[in-house]
């Protein structure tokens, strides 16, 4: 007893001592041999200890129940198995006792197909006892294949097999009631076959085929559209679906005549309410191949559709009509298809429909030209390239065809019969495999007239299994990734395509189809319509969940193919960042700078977060009606809580993809929000501002005069500062949806007071009073012009001033309505603009005020407007007036007029007509109003 507990102190002291000098456990220290079978399933234990190393002397850190199937990674010599199972422990080892090795099966439930019931035993195969019987059909859960048996669960017995050859993954279906049918016959229409299977559903064996127009016997009817028929000779129980299928009765007679005056109509339904699509003249004969109440279901070959003729106007004897002269001259009709095919190795020409006609040119075999009409005896009118407008070949050598969709196909069917004539009773010339190319010619109903180089003679295929496209099979995986250094992308799938483009080496692209020869079709940036890359040099993947990632391991593997088998190329440290092309099961395809070759991880080691770097600036302003935070930076973590629009949060960090970690009010820990719906601020110095400009401050949608604007606010009003962005401020505005900033030195902490001084500029005249003229110039639009560029000056050059003008525009409004708005307003200084006129000699500008009762203050600002423009203004100075004009009589307040310069003067007409001038008469003037009333400048 001694000896052991010196022995396993010993063990114990040097295990400690390796690891001391180490500083890690060997990575691969109980080595694993592959197993046979990919999976175990528990058998005959309640519960199997899973330990966390191959012996009984490792802790168990979980158990599996009886019948779990877990998947093997390995097997030991002492006969433990180390088993995938991370959601227990990332080290997992359980007992070979009480685990039978196994197979995954392709599905996880199947069914008894036997013809009573098979046998279950004890072992894989048929040397084993029976143990238990299931009857046909009955459902069975499959644990796992073992060589042909599967290990299925029975609740009664531990350990039970079937042979796989009695197990079907289709759920047998029930048989079907029949009820009788309301006619006795049906008739095959508009299919070229219609398939006949063994039981009324598609899950059912295709035992036969009906042609179009074949009529059978009816034995009853399914509640779900299928009909059992009376077809013997193609298998005992017959079935078909009613789509393609038209119930009748059988008629009298196969063959009828048309016995009406002229012609018979044709309809597309069994009544004369149905329209009519076509007619046959008196005396045709007619193939009936179905009755329903007086009307005959016939077999018309100008029709695809079902075409019907009233059984009274058809006759069982065939009509005797007196023959008519021949005319001289053959009239064409109209020929059944659009087109024809040159069925010769050289095809005369000719001037007229014969043979006595002149040759005019020729045609070679499989030439297609355009049937312009068709005689009597057989010639066709065409017309093509190189083609006179009378030109006639006969029509023993041309094939009536339609031009076919497109001119080059693909053969859509593993083997794919060629006949010589457009239908399946034609006898079969030739075999086409998988995407054969060939070169289409004309269709005729749903065939395709072919021309076949290694086959002589008239060739058809069936349209349905020709397309335009090559066939592409599924791949098995999204995407590829490109293992070359520069790869020729194509314009169809082979070396004999044209380079369209290039790939470098580790491209991402989307699989759109795999042909059979290896050559995938992709899609991708830069890339449309036909591209093809040689599947030699692609990797089929799956789109990993992100593209960048992190190492979360101390030390991790990396190997050259996506399971441990493979070997070992590169190690990773913890939090390396790698760069992610694609996903293998539970395996990441890396693109590693510093290795060659493939490189894989598994990603169970591989994670997304990564360390955030500071923001740009200190807050962040919501901006959404509710913002989702989340425990992490992503939308696949939990939510944690809510934030509503213009809530302000302090930015802690930021992701490389646009994610803040946040904290607040309410918020602690891990709590992350998307930028997407965040701005970024400063914290500005208060919250609440007052607009401080003239008369009103532009906002706008972002930080900066660039930005549209989108609303305005008067000077004065209170304004919610949220953030501030470089000398603008975020402001929150319940009225304007989107975002809004306005430009902080215009903003102030204090609330302002209103306007010391308003002025009222009325500019004369207007609107149907043009007022005084000459020099090409009218009174009216010149004094708008001054005015207008006075009011832009005082209200962006002086502080504490506000404008009114009753006219922005050419309108007229009467002079006492201009003095009442004034009063109204309340206005300090009325100022109206004018310019003179007089014979053309004088020059010069006036000023008026009142000659009645007028203030001291009206006679001040007069002097002090009249001297300043006087002064910064070179003309003559008419001096100061008084006069009783309406605008001066009307107003309660100091009011002047000024007649700035004569119209009608060459010299001062100059002045008046340049933009630059009336901006200069403007600037004058509103300098002149500021000097007068004290006005501070900005």
């Amino acid at each position: 007893m001694q000896k052991k507990l010196f022995k396993s102190a010993f063990i114990a002291f040097f295990a400690f001592f390796v690891i001391f000098i180490t500083g890690q456990v060997p990575a691969e220290a109980n080595e694993v041999e592959e197993v046979a079978h990919s999976h175990g399933v528990v058998q005959g234990s309640d519960a199997l200890d899973v330990r966390e190393g191959p012996g009984d002397d490792y802790d168990v850190v979980g158990q599996l129940d009886d019948d779990t199937r877990v998947e093997l990674e390995g097997q030991n010599s002492d006969g433990w198995y180390k088993i995938n199972a991370d959601d227990i422990n990332e080290d997992a080892y359980v007992s070979e006792e009480g685990l039978v090795p196994v197979d995954e099966p392709d599905e996880e439930e199947g069914y008894v197909d036997a013809s009573t019931s098979v046998n279950v035993r004890e072992g894989p195969g048929s040397s084993y006892d029976q143990v238990e019987s299931l009857s046909q059909g009955e459902s069975i859960d499959l644990l796992g294949e073992v060589e042909g048996w599967y290990k299925i669960q029975l609740d009664d017995v531990d350990s039970t097999y079937i042979s796989g050859d009695y197990v079907t993954f289709t759920e047998p279906l029930e048989a079907a009631e029949l009820t009788e049918t309301a006619r006795t016959h049906g008739v095959v229409q508009g299919s070229g076959s219609l398939d006949v299977r063994e039981g009324p559903g598609n899950d059912y064996e295709v035992v036969g085929q009906l042609d179009d127009e074949t009529r059978v016997e009816l034995e009853g009817q399914t509640s779900d559209g299928w009909y059992k028929i009376n077809a013997d000779d193609i298998n005992e129980d017959t079935y078909v679906s009613e789509e393609g299928f038209v119930p009748v009765d059988e008629p009298d007679e196969e063959e009828g005549y048309v016995d009406a005056s002229t012609s018979v109509n044709v309809r597309e339904g069994p009544g004369s309410s149905y329209d009519q699509v076509d007619s046959i003249p008196r005396g045709e004969s007619v193939d009936i191949v179905g009755e329903i109440d007086d009307w005959y279901l016939i077999q018309w070959d100008d029709m695809d559709e079902p075409a019907y003729v009233s059984g009274s106007h058809i006759t069982s004897t065939e009509i005797q009509e007196e023959t008519q002269a021949e005319t001289q001259d053959q009239a064409l009709t109209e020929p059944e298809h659009s087109h024809g095919i040159v069925q010769s190795s050289s095809l005369n020409v000719r001037s007229g429909p014969g043979t006595d006609y002149d040759t005019i040119a020729g045609l070679e075999d499989y030439t297609r030209v355009e049937l312009e009409g068709e005689t009597s005896d057989g010639w066709y009118k065409i017309s093509g390239e190189g083609l006179s407008d009378e030109a006639h070949v006969s029509g023993d050598f041309i094939v009536p065809v339609d031009v076919p969709s497109y001119d080059e196909g693909y053969v859509d069917s593993d083997l794919l019969n060629v006949r010589e004539g457009p239908n399946t009773d034609e006898a079969r010339v030739h075999q086409l495999e998988r995407n054969a190319q060939v070169a289409i010619v004309g269709e005729i109903g749903d065939w395709y007239k072919l021309q076949l180089a290694d086959v002589d003679g008239p060739t058809y295929v069936n349209a349905d299994y020709i397309s335009e496209e090559q066939t592409l099979m599924s791949s098995d995986r999204s995407h590829g990734i490109v293992q070359s250094s520069h790869l020729n992308v194509r314009s169809g799938p082979g070396t004999d395509y044209d380079t369209i483009a290039g790939l470098d080496d580790y491209t991402r692209v989307e699989l759109e189809g795999e042909t059979s020869d290896g050559w995938y079709k992709i899609s991708g940036e830069g890339l449309s319509g036909e591209a093809y890359v040689s599947g030699d040099f692609i990797v089929p993947v799956d789109v990993p969940p992100y593209d960048e990632g992190y190492v979360d391991s101390d030390l991790l593997n990396v190997r050259e193919g996506p399971n441990t088998d493979e070997a070992r190329v590169h190690q990773l440290e913890r939090n390396e960042q790698v760069a992610i092309v694609g996903e293998i099961g539970d395996w990441y395809k890396l693109q590693l700078a510093d290795v060659d070759g493939p490189t894989y991880v598994n990603t169970d080691y591989i994670s997304e977060e990564e360390t955030l770097v500071s923001p740009e600036r200190s807050h962040g302003i919501v901006q959404s009606s509710h913002l989702n935070v989340r425990s992490g930076p992503g939308t696949d973590y939990d939510t944690i809580g809510g934030l509503s629009d213009y809530t302000r949060v302090e930015l802690e960090g930021e992701t490389s993809d646009g994610w803040y970690k946040i904290s607040g009010e309410g918020f602690s820990g891990e709590a992350y929000v998307s930028g997407d719906f965040i701005v970024p601020v400063d914290l500005p110095e208060e919250d609440i501002g007052y607009v401080d400009a003239n008369v009103s401050l532009n906002v706008r949608e972002g930080p900066g005069t660039s930005y549209d604007q989108v609303s305005s606010i008067p000077r004065g009003e209170q304004i919610d500062v949220v953030g501030e962005i470089d000398g603008w401020y975020k402001i929150q505005m319940d009225d304007v949806s989107g975002p809004t900033y306005v430009s902080a030195s215009l903003v102030s902490n204090e609330e302002i007071t209103a306007p010391e001084v308003k002025i009222f500029i009325d500019p004369g005249h207007g609107g149907s009073d043009s007022g005084a003229a000459g020099n090409g110039l009218l009174e009216k639009d010149v004094v708008l012009d001054i005015s207008l560029q006075a009011a832009e000056v005082l209200e962006e050059e002086y502080l504490g001033v506000d404008v009114m003008m009753p006219r922005t525009t050419d309108e007229f409004i009467e002079l006492e309505d201009r003095a009442a708005m004034a009063n109204d307003w309340g206005a300090d200084y009325f100022v109206s603009l004018h310019n003179n006129a007089f014979d053309g000699s004088a020059s010069g500008f006036e000023s008026f005020i009142f000659d009645g009762n007028v203030s001291s203050t009206t006679i001040e600002k007069q002097e002090e407007v009249h001297q300043y423009i006087a002064n910064e203004l070179d003309a003559t100075d008419r001096g100061m007036k008084t006069a009783n004009f309406s605008v001066l009589r009307n107003t309660t307040m100091p009011a002047i007029l000024l007649e700035l310069l004569f119209i009608d003067n060459a010299v001062d007409a100059e002045m008046l007509g340049s933009a630059e001038g009336r901006a200069e008469l403007g600037r004058i003037t509103a300098d002149a109003i500021a000097h007068a009333w004290d006005i501070e400048e900005r």
